[in-house]
C-alpha cells in the first residue's frame, strides 16, 4: 500500500477500517481499500469522533494480538463448516433471499434489507457517493419494495454512509484472505515493525 496507509486501522474483527469514512475491507483486498482511500479523501470530509489507533502505529504485540484474535475467530468458522449441513443450490437461493437485519448506531435503529443482486451490483456507478447511495437503495429496496431511490437520496451522505456501514458489518461479503498469513509474516519477520 502506499503513504496512504495512515488513514487504514485494523478493526477488533481484523478487518482494515477506512479512518475517513469507517468503511471496512477484509485482508486480502488491499487494492480495493487502496482505491477507496483515493476516492474517500476527495469525495467524503474526515469523520469526528475519536478514531482507534491506526495499524501503523500498533506495537509489533498489538498486531500479532489483533491477527490472533482474527485468526481464532476463521479457526472457529471452521470449525462450524465442519458440523455444518451440506445444501443444495436451490436450498441456498432461498436462504439468500431471506430478509436481513442490521442495528445502525448512529440513528439507534435497525433497518430490514436483502442483499444486491449481481445484475445490481454490476450496474453500480462509477461514483463513490453514488455507489454508497444506490447500494443502500438497492440493498432496502429488496427487502421493501416501497423504498424509492428519490427517498434514499433524501438522506444527508453521513445517514446513508452509516446505513451502508451498519449492512455492510452486520452482513459482510467478500471474505476472502485469511489474517493468517499477516500474522505468520509478521511473527517471521522477528522483532522488526512493518
Amino acid at each position: 500500500m502506499s503513504k496512504k496507509i495512515d488513514l487504514v486501522e485494523l478493526d477488533e474483527q481484523g478487518r482494515y477500517r477506512c479512518m475517513n469514512c469507517g468503511a471496512t475491507f477484509d485482508l486480502g483486498q488491499e487494492t480495493i481499500l487502496e482505491q477507496h482511500i483515493k476516492d474517500c479523501i476527495r469525495s467524503k470530509p474526515p469523520v469526528s469522533g475519536t478514531p482507534q489507533k491506526p495499524w501503523k502505529t500498533m506495537s509489533r504485540e498489538e498486531k500479532i494480538a489483533a491477527l490472533e484474535a482474527a485468526d481464532k475467530r476463521m479457526v472457529a468458522n471452521r470449525e462450524k463448516a465442519e458440523k455444518a449441513q451440506t445444501k443444495t443450490l436451490g436450498q441456498i437461493l432461498i436462504d439468500t433471499d431471506k430478509v436481513l437485519s442490521a442495528y445502525v448506531a448512529a440513528l439507534d435503529c435497525t433497518v430490514r434489507f436483502k442483499k444486491m443482486t449481481v445484475e445490481q451490483f454490476l450496474n453500480l456507478p462509477k461514483n463513490d457517493v453514488e455507489i454508497t447511495y444506490m447500494m443502500v437503495y438497492y440493498q432496502l429496496h429488496n427487502a421493501d419494495e416501497s423504498v424509492t431511490k428519490e427517498q434514499v437520496y433524501k438522506l444527508s451522505f453521513d445517514v446513508a454512509d452509516c446505513i451502508m456501514n451498519a449492512m455492510t458489518e452486520a452482513h459482510p461479503f467478500l471474505n476472502i484472505a485469511s489474517p493468517k498469513t499477516l500474522l505468520e509474516a509478521l511473527k517471521a519477520e522477528g522483532s522488526g515493525e512493518s
